[in-house]
Protein backbone atom coordinates (compact mmCIF):
# COMPACT_ATOMS: atom_id res chain seq x y z
CA UNK A 1 0.00 0.00 0.00
CA UNK A 2 1.35 3.37 -0.87
CA UNK A 3 0.86 6.25 1.25
CA UNK A 4 -1.20 9.26 -0.31
CA UNK A 5 1.78 11.86 1.45
CA UNK A 6 4.61 9.65 0.26
CA UNK A 7 3.38 10.60 -3.35
CA UNK A 8 4.98 13.58 -5.20
CA UNK A 9 3.12 15.41 -7.82
CA UNK A 10 4.96 16.79 -10.49
CA UNK A 11 3.05 19.53 -11.44
CA UNK A 12 3.81 23.21 -11.57
CA UNK A 13 1.61 25.58 -8.46
CA UNK A 14 1.26 28.94 -10.00
CA UNK A 15 2.10 30.61 -6.24
CA UNK A 16 0.83 34.25 -5.56
CA UNK A 17 2.82 36.61 -5.88
CA UNK A 18 4.34 38.46 -2.96
CA UNK A 19 2.53 41.41 -1.70
CA UNK A 20 4.87 44.36 -2.36
CA UNK A 21 5.12 47.61 -4.38
CA UNK A 22 6.16 46.85 -7.26
CA UNK A 23 3.37 43.86 -8.16
CA UNK A 24 0.57 45.94 -7.06
CA UNK A 25 -2.01 45.46 -9.71
CA UNK A 26 -2.82 49.30 -11.07
CA UNK A 27 -7.10 48.94 -10.88
CA UNK A 28 -9.14 51.59 -12.04
CA UNK A 29 -12.61 52.34 -10.66
CA UNK A 30 -15.58 53.79 -12.71
CA UNK A 31 -17.64 52.46 -14.88
CA UNK A 32 -15.31 52.81 -17.89
CA UNK A 33 -12.34 51.55 -16.30
CA UNK A 34 -10.28 54.67 -16.74
CA UNK A 35 -10.64 55.54 -13.56
CA UNK A 36 -12.60 58.04 -11.04
CA UNK A 37 -12.34 61.47 -11.46
CA UNK A 38 -11.75 63.47 -8.15
CA UNK A 39 -14.71 65.21 -7.68
CA UNK A 40 -16.97 63.46 -9.78
CA UNK A 41 -20.01 61.73 -8.94
CA UNK A 42 -19.95 57.43 -9.76
CA UNK A 43 -23.53 58.27 -10.47
CA UNK A 44 -23.95 61.21 -12.45
CA UNK A 45 -27.74 60.58 -13.75
CA UNK A 46 -28.76 59.67 -10.17
CA UNK A 47 -30.79 57.94 -9.18
CA UNK A 48 -33.90 56.55 -11.68
CA UNK A 49 -37.70 58.10 -11.20
CA UNK A 50 -39.88 55.56 -10.80
CA UNK A 51 -42.34 54.69 -13.27
CA UNK A 52 -45.40 55.29 -11.30
CA UNK A 53 -45.47 56.73 -7.96
CA UNK A 54 -48.80 55.47 -5.72
CA UNK A 55 -48.27 58.44 -3.34
CA UNK A 56 -47.93 61.05 -5.62
CA UNK A 57 -50.81 59.89 -8.23
CA UNK A 58 -53.27 59.98 -4.90
CA UNK A 59 -52.17 63.29 -3.57
CA UNK A 60 -52.73 64.40 -7.51
CA UNK A 61 -56.49 63.38 -6.98
CA UNK A 62 -56.87 64.28 -3.72
CA UNK A 63 -56.32 68.01 -4.55
CA UNK A 64 -58.28 68.10 -7.93
CA UNK A 65 -61.03 69.85 -7.85
CA UNK A 66 -64.78 67.86 -7.73
CA UNK A 67 -67.77 70.19 -9.66
CA UNK A 68 -68.04 72.30 -6.54
CA UNK A 69 -65.28 74.54 -5.46
CA UNK A 70 -64.04 71.67 -2.96
CA UNK A 71 -61.24 69.53 -3.51
CA UNK A 72 -61.62 65.71 -3.72
CA UNK A 73 -59.97 65.34 -0.24
CA UNK A 74 -62.47 67.77 1.52
CA UNK A 75 -65.54 66.14 -0.37
CA UNK A 76 -64.24 62.72 1.19
CA UNK A 77 -64.01 64.00 4.66
CA UNK A 78 -67.19 65.91 4.61
CA UNK A 79 -68.81 62.10 3.53
CA UNK A 80 -67.06 60.67 6.21
CA UNK A 81 -68.56 63.21 8.79
CA UNK A 82 -72.00 62.57 7.35
CA UNK A 83 -71.41 59.11 7.77
CA UNK A 84 -70.22 59.32 11.56
CA UNK A 85 -73.09 61.74 11.97
CA UNK A 86 -75.54 58.88 10.85
CA UNK A 87 -74.33 56.46 13.19
CA UNK A 88 -71.42 54.46 11.25
CA UNK A 89 -69.24 53.84 13.69
CA UNK A 90 -66.22 52.79 11.52
CA UNK A 91 -66.28 56.58 10.32
CA UNK A 92 -66.79 57.84 14.07
CA UNK A 93 -63.77 55.59 14.98
CA UNK A 94 -61.51 56.68 12.09
CA UNK A 95 -62.18 60.64 12.71
CA UNK A 96 -61.26 59.98 16.34
CA UNK A 97 -58.46 58.16 15.49
CA UNK A 98 -57.25 60.92 13.45
CA UNK A 99 -58.44 64.02 15.31
CA UNK A 100 -57.67 62.71 18.98
CA UNK A 101 -55.07 60.01 18.53
CA UNK A 102 -55.07 56.45 18.83
CA UNK A 103 -55.41 55.49 22.40
CA UNK A 104 -52.24 54.35 24.15
CA UNK A 105 -52.53 50.29 24.15
CA UNK A 106 -51.43 49.10 27.89
CA UNK A 107 -49.81 45.50 28.58
CA UNK A 108 -51.09 44.27 32.07
CA UNK A 109 -48.99 41.79 33.87
CA UNK A 110 -51.03 38.88 36.08
CA UNK A 111 -48.26 37.46 38.88
CA UNK A 112 -46.38 40.48 40.31
CA UNK A 113 -43.35 39.31 42.52
CA UNK A 114 -40.21 40.20 43.52
CA UNK A 115 -38.18 37.35 42.39
CA UNK A 116 -35.94 37.74 38.75
CA UNK A 117 -37.14 36.64 35.88
CA UNK A 118 -35.61 33.81 34.74
CA UNK A 119 -34.57 33.22 30.94
CA UNK A 120 -33.22 29.44 31.24
CA UNK A 121 -32.81 27.16 33.93
CA UNK A 122 -28.74 26.09 33.81
CA UNK A 123 -29.24 23.31 36.62
CA UNK A 124 -32.14 21.73 34.50
CA UNK A 125 -29.72 21.72 31.42
CA UNK A 126 -27.68 18.11 30.93
CA UNK A 127 -24.27 17.86 29.40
Amino acid sequence: MISLAAVKINEKVDKQPKNNNSEKPKLKGGITGKGWVKGQSGNPKGRPKSEFALNEHIRTIANAKTKGKKTMLEAVVHKVYKEALNGNMTATNFLADRILGKPAQTLGVKDISDEPIKVFDIDGMED
